[in-house]
């Protein structure tokens, strides 16, 4: 996996990663980063005051749960109000950037 990509994604310890999904229905995004920071994890470049996202990302065929990501700083497309027949919505923009997407390790086998 990229390094760049794997910086972004929250946490890898599978019990910590287990708390987060318990309260990501109950809590925003950005409640879930504070309660984030509370345990001692923050996003790359983090800088005291700034106010960060945490959000799920699933590549377009992954099954079960995705990644828990920080939002801020990642590459997102361009959005685009026209209508074009050659956009393709099932574009990844991680693999866009070259970056492969794997499954996380959150100790789950998927739903």
């Amino acid at each position: 996996m990229n390094e760049d990509f794997e910086n972004f994604i929250v946490s890898r310890d599978a019990e910590v990663v287990a708390g987060l999904w318990a309260k990501f229905e109950a809590l925003g995004s950005y409640e879930l980063a504070t309660y984030a920071h509370s345990l001692g994890l923050y996003p790359p470049g983090f800088e005291e005051g700034q106010q960060h996202s945490i959000s799920e990302y699933a590549p377009p065929g992954h099954e079960g749960r995705g990644y828990l990501v920080w939002s801020v700083g990642l590459w997102s497309p361009e959005v685009d109000d026209q209508d074009d027949e050659d956009d393709d919505d099932g574009d990844d923009p991680w693999a866009a950037l070259g970056i492969a997407s794997i499954a996380p390790d959150d100790g789950s086998k998927g739903s």
